[in-house]
């Protein structure tokens, strides 16, 4: 009995823990794309085949925020122009 208690709140740590990360993953996730949807033109002016316009050659950027980093990549979605 007392070994079944412990291993369901064990599961809800692990449970509570798994969602703390999700939300500071998210966060993360969110505040690169924001810093590059800001900065896109400064943080993307070296590199090669670099275009002014958004979207005419993809743009992908690693953006380090508090906690980590975020891979953010602009693509064009083709059924757009149609």
């Amino acid at each position: 009995m007392v070994a079944g208690g412990f291993s369901i709140v064990s599961a809800e740590r692990r449970s509570v823990a798994d969602q703390k990360s999700q939300i500071s993953a998210f966060r993360i996730a969110e505040q690169g794309l924001e810093i590059f949807l800001i900065r896109r033109d400064s943080l993307l002016k070296n590199t090669p085949g670099y275009s002014k316009i958004p979207g005419v050659v993809p743009d992908s950027a690693r953006i380090t925020v508090a906690g980590g980093y975020a891979d953010v990549s602009l693509t064009a979605d083709s059924s757009a122009h149609q």
